[in-house]
């Protein structure tokens, strides 16, 4: 699966290591990552095109947490990531009462992604 396995020229960017198979990665995220932040999957007609998902900061930080999104490279470009981050942003907003900073960190390199986070006003 393309999603959960990332473009070689993605990976770099990723805080995961490629999974061998579509079910490998499935387990995963279902056993390990599913409830440890607030997390969606992207889709486009239907169709899973990414994931984004919202980390809680922990100790004295609190009332902070980190956005990261994946978008599939053949849907670049097309504003799905821009529209994912400034939902992901208003839900997480209101689902969670004791927030107050949302922030992200991207490569210096990535610019693609730095420009999306800009047109969402971070």
């Amino acid at each position: 699966m393309q999603l959960l396995s990332a473009p070689s020229t993605l990976r770099k960017f990723c805080s995961w290591e490629p999974f061998e198979t579509e079910p490998t990665a499935v387990n995963h995220f279902l056993r390990h990552e599913v409830n440890r932040y607030w997390s969606r999957v992207i889709c486009l007609s239907g169709e899973p095109v990414g994931l984004i998902f919202v980390t809680p900061e922990k100790g004295n930080d609190k009332c902070g947490a980190e956005v990261g999104y994946y978008v599939s490279s053949k849907y670049w470009g097309l504003g799905i990531a821009t529209r994912a981050v400034y939902m992901a942003a208003n839900a997480v907003f209101v689902e969670w009462e004791h927030l107050e900073r949302l922030q992200a960190v991207v490569d210096v390199v990535n610019v693609p992604s730095q420009c999306v986070l800009e047109k969402v006003g971070f």
